[in-house]
């Protein structure tokens, strides 16, 4: 009787041991609450400006840029001056070119299917040079020609100064206007948009992957198309998505976190999927842009990661790039 009570006190103590250090245990915060910059989600069809929130700010694209890259490379196949099997040579100036990338040798070559799937599953960036060298010559006359597109797309406050998105002080550009390049990118190429649906490539004996998570994230519904990633921009996303019929645009900057921006994105689509159509709301191209610089989100000497890097280690035969820059994702 005596043992039996001396092991009921010791049953109490533990459990009254268990209880204290429960209630003295902190409970971890709460995650931050999502703070986006600017963002639109917009109908294909219409071009109404469903949800939207400060779409003309200006905006560094980082790897976005990429999406004009492909704008031009689709023209280039459309008027047959390319073909998906034509070669695309690297040069040395490609090579410098910082990662990501394939790290091809100069000299070396991928095919225009190849550099394609390379940009959208892996953000190549010595394949968006080399595309621009093959194309225009050289990359800052294939910037000149990606600005003068945006203009005729009436991307009214975008320039590009370079073909991958590495930091440029002539890369700019808008929420409103990124919507009006991926809208024309469905519409002015139904044989070869499907190619924003590469989620991984192989190449030789590399699987590169996984492209862009939002196609994952928000499957069956999204078809594409890019991320976008450097100190300046934050991380960006411009997504399309399809539900019984309908398309819609999404384009989201600035977030602090890639998975932040993922799941932005696809709450506003499940919200404006909801929205009936309203011929009161504008039309994307009635939007305004803003006047101004571009927002920094995270300065340079405060980067995640540090990714501090030399924009190139060889100098181009006709240079215009920054001595410093962040890689672009």
């Amino acid at each position: 009787m005596k043992l039996r009570s001396i092991s009921c006190l010791a049953v109490i103590l533990s459990l009254a041991t268990i209880s204290a250090a429960a209630q003295s245990h902190k409970t971890q915060p709460p995650s931050p609450p999502i703070e986006p910059g600017p963002y639109i989600i917009v109908d294909a069809h219409t071009g109404e400006a469903l949800l939207q929130s400060n779409a003309g700010a200006p905006w560094y694209p980082a790897s976005l840029t990429k999406l004009m890259t492909i704008y031009v490379v689709f023209q280039e196949l459309k008027a047959g001056n390319l073909t998906l099997q034509t070669p695309i040579v690297f040069s040395p100036y490609a090579v410098s070119t910082i990662p990501t990338k394939l790290g091809l040798a100069a000299g070396q070559s991928v095919t225009v299917e190849q550099g394609l799937e390379a940009l959208i599953a892996h953000s190549a960036n010595d394949v968006a040079v080399a595309f621009a060298e093959r194309i225009s010559g050289s990359e800052p006359a294939f910037g000149d020609r990606m600005t003068k597109t945006a203009i005729s797309l009436g991307m009214t406050s975008t320039t590009f100064g370079n073909a991958d998105g590495l930091p440029n002080p002539d890369n700019k550009t808008t929420a409103r206007d990124l919507t009006l390049l991926a809208m024309a990118l469905v519409r002015d190429f139904p044989d070869y948009y499907g190619y924003f649906r590469t989620r991984y490539m192989t190449f030789g004996k590399r699987r590169i992957g996984p492209g862009v998570r939002f196609v994952t994230m928000y499957a069956p519904y999204a078809d594409g198309l890019k991320t976008g990633y450097t100190c300046a921009s934050g991380y960006n996303l411009v997504g399309s998505a399809v539900r019984d019929g309908r398309r819609l645009i999404g384009v989201a900057l600035g977030f602090r976190r890639g998975d932040q921006r993922d799941e932005f994105l696809v709450k506003l689509f499940d919200e404006a999927f909801q929205l009936q159509p309203n011929a009161d709301r504008p039309k994307v191209w009635e939007l305004q842009n803003e006047a101004g610089e571009p927002t920094v989100v995270f300065p340079e000497d405060n980067c995640p990661g540090n990714r501090r890097v030399a924009r190139r280690t060889v100098v181009s035969s006709t240079p215009k790039q920054p001595a410093a820059a962040s890689a672009a994702r």
